[in-house]
């Protein structure tokens, strides 16, 4: 159990998050769509918060002396990326197995559209990606595991990162296992970037392929377009696809812990 005074923190840390987020969006969502010239522009702009976010909680963490560093590697990060989109299209393939969406082939009518859809799909998507993982993640988790242990660290903070996501079951299941999954990561490879790849790149599958998903869209400008039939029956697969390999990465984890133990020498079953 968390004690009082380990609970007040816990609250404390998830306003921080929250706060900072919203005083990042205010002034974007103060300002009139009639002010955007289209809608590509007024989404780039509003969730630009994410980005401005994420450098903000950078400023603010070295600015209080509580800086830890980011790890950031290049060609894995891009492998991460690569590979979790490979995942997404696995994903898409099972959706269609089990009669959840329909593939609809695309002819692309304008590079120009296609183009704009393809940032949109991209920069967007790197921006939640980058802000949600610099605070849910690298801020939050470190600032937590100064006083809770491991285990309680990746429930409390898969926990915080879900209460800003729709307030569905299914939908928040998964943002839980999947905030769950990216603390595994993080705390085990120590680079918030593989989170922010990873989470960037199934953002950009959902957008990319999947119709309605967001308010942008250029339909005729997709490779492939995935219309789903019925969205809570999509939501529930996604939570339960989620929490396989969130099972899987969990068990080679232990396995991999286990065995680190095991060569160190160190037998917590035995009494010294």
């Amino acid at each position: 159990m968390i004690r009082f005074y380990s609970f007040l923190k816990v609250v404390f840390y998830t306003i921080v998050c929250y706060t900072l987020l919203l005083v990042a969006g205010l002034p974007i969502f103060l300002i009139p769509d009639s002010y955007y010239p289209n809608i590509l522009s007024s989404i780039l702009i509003k969730e630009s918060i994410f980005l401005i976010s994420g450098l903000v909680i950078i400023i603010f963490s070295k600015y209080f002396g509580i800086y830890t560093d980011i790890n950031f590697r290049l060609f894995k990060t891009i492998l991460y990326y690569i590979l979790t989109v490979f995942v997404i299209i696995i994903f898409c393939y099972i959706l269609y197995l089990l009669n959840v969406i329909d593939f609809n082939l695309l002819k692309i009518t304008s590079l120009n559209s296609f183009g704009k859809f393809l940032i949109y799909c991209v920069i967007p998507t790197f921006f939640i990606g980058f802000g949600e993982e610099f605070i849910f993640r690298w801020f939050l988790i470190n600032r937590l595991r100064t006083f809770l242990n491991k285990t309680s660290v990746i429930i409390i903070s898969s926990l915080i990162f879900c209460l800003g996501h729709n307030m569905n079951l299914p939908v928040m299941l998964f943002t839980f296992t999947g905030g769950c999954f990216f603390a595994l990561i993080y705390l085990q490879k120590n680079s918030i970037f593989y989170c922010i790849s990873i989470h960037a790149a199934w953002n950009f599958g959902q957008r990319f392929f999947f119709n309605e998903m967001s308010e942008f869209t250029y339909n005729a400008q997709r490779l492939l377009l995935l219309d789903i039939k019925d969205r809570v029956y999509y939501n529930w697969i996604e939570f339960f696809y989620c929490l396989s390999i969130f099972a899987v990465f969990a068990i080679v984890y232990l396995l991999q812990d286990k065995k680190s133990l095991t060569s160190s020498g160190f037998n917590p079953g035995v009494n010294e």
